[in-house]
């Protein structure tokens, strides 16, 4: 039996500020359902995921890395929306 997830009706592509950094990923929470989700780094900085946007595959909705993303220190320190 699937597990189903509500799926967001925003259309709106929601800001994302603060990340995690966890070997290989950058976790945050989802704007849209509060779930956390997981980036691939490519490698890279921070710096070069800004202003990049992402679908949530178990809620649909959108979301884009901010200009003024901060790395926070701990997982917990990430927003809950909800």
């Amino acid at each position: 039996m699937a597990i189903e997830f509500e799926k967001t009706t925003s259309l709106e592509i929601l800001p994302v500020d603060k990340v995690f950094k966890d070997s290989g990923e950058y976790l945050l929470t989802c704007p849209h359902c509060s779930r956390l989700r997981g980036i691939d780094d490519e490698g890279g900085s921070i710096h070069r995921l800004k202003g990049e946007q992402y679908q949530d595959n178990l809620c649909d909705g959108w979301y884009s890395i901010a200009d003024s993303v901060k790395v926070v220190g701990e997982v917990e320190e990430l927003p809950n929306y909800f």
